[in-house]
């Protein structure tokens, strides 16, 4: 017998977690080509606000226990867990200005790579300017009614063999025989 080899590309479509995989690797080479923060000592004594790197473990820390606790939604009196959301801390009470810069700059980092808060925000913003263009979305559904709609009647439990239909009275069941012989009629 003669081995075949199969494309490498039909073996890892074939794979079920192969694509989650794949698109895992790109997402965090995304994360790690993006944009960084780091803070160097102030040489030059210029007058700039000099960040050290213990302000910045502390602003993280902070971060971190935001992402567990509660915060107030903007207009609303109730507080919500934030459930480790990164937008939603950002409401939390107590954090400190470089804490919220560090949320703020994380939004900067974030927001061209697929699959994150800010591509959803983004995406909302664009549907919010459509709604805004184009007007409300009217739904409507149009169904006949029970008798009429072929759906129904194929779906309907009409099968003399049915549990149901043998304990039915005998003008319930005279009228299921009308409906299976023709749905129209009724």
């Amino acid at each position: 017998m003669c081995w075949q080899r199969l494309p490498v590309d039909a073996t890892q479509r074939s794979s079920w977690s192969y694509n989650y995989t794949l698109w895992n690797m790109n997402f965090r080479d995304q994360l790690n080509k993006s944009k960084m923060l780091y803070s160097t000592p102030n040489k030059d004594n210029t007058g700039a606000v000099v960040i050290s790197p213990k302000a910045i473990s502390s602003a993280a820390q902070q971060i971190v226990a935001a992402l567990k606790g509660t915060y107030r939604p903007p207009g609303g009196s109730n507080k919500m867990p934030v459930n480790g959301d990164l937008s939603k801390a950002l409401y939390v009470d107590g954090l400190s200005p470089l804490a919220r810069t560090l949320l703020f700059n994380t939004s900067g980092i974030t927001k061209d790579i697929a699959g994150t808060q800010e591509i959803r925000r983004r995406a909302r913003s664009i549907t919010n300017s459509i709604r805004i263009y184009y007007g409300l979305p009217s739904f409507l559904t149009v169904s006949s009614d029970e008798n009429h709609n072929a759906i129904m009647n194929r779906l309907a439990r009409l099968a003399e063999t049915d549990p149901y239909f043998q304990q039915c009275s005998a003008d319930v069941q005279r009228m299921h025989s009308q409906v299976i012989k023709d749905p129209l009629t009724t």
